[in-house]
Parts: C-alpha cells; sequence; structure tokens
C-alpha cells in the first residue's frame, strides 16, 4: 500500500485501529498535552483515511514505517485491520 515515497491520500479500503506498544504509551504520556493532542489527530486521520507523511523505513524487516508530525516520528507497523505502534519519538532520537 505504501511504497517509495509520501502517502498522501487514497486511504485503505477501511479505517483501521490504532494500537499503542506499551513502549508507544510512555512516550506519548512522557509529552506535553498539546503535542499528544496532535500527535493522536496524525495517527487517527492515518488510521482512518490514509492521510499523512508516511514513509516506509529502508533495511528493515518486517516492514516498519514512520509518519512525521512536526519534530516527531512515530514508528510503525501496518497490520490488515490496524496500525501498530511501537514508538514516538522526538526526530533527533528516531534513527
Amino acid at each position: 500500500m505504501i511504497a517509495h515515497s509520501d502517502h498522501r491520500g487514497g486511504g485503505p479500503s477501511r479505517p483501521r485501529t490504532v494500537v499503542l506498544s506499551p513502549r508507544a504509551g510512555r512516550d506519548l504520556a512522557r509529552l506535553p498535552a498539546d503535542r499528544r493532542q496532535t500527535i493522536a489527530v496524525a495517527l487517527r486521520r492515518y488510521a482512518e483515511e490514509g492521510y499523512g507523511d508516511v514513509r516506509r523505513l529502508t533495511d528493515v524487516h518486517p516492514p516498519a514505517y514512520r509518519l512525521r508530525v512536526g519534530d516527531f516520528r512515530v514508528l510503525f507497523a501496518l497490520a490488515p485491520d490496524r496500525v501498530e505502534v511501537e514508538r514516538v519519538v522526538n526526530r533527533r532520537d528516531a534513527y
């Protein structure tokens, strides 16, 4: 579904559920409320509409993706019915 570049539309065939790993939950809890809200809106939009600044990470198996939200990167895997969020990190710490 997401190949080489930004995926900016065309949405998934059906909405996905966002599932946070325990680590991603802790990452979000450490952020100010306004940043958490911005990231939550971006994740929800991607899960429901397939819209966002998403790229597949190269040389990572199983396939993983990143969603860019300002200075933060949401690192996740895709399943047919869900977005499995592994980490939410500042871009300076993301890779």
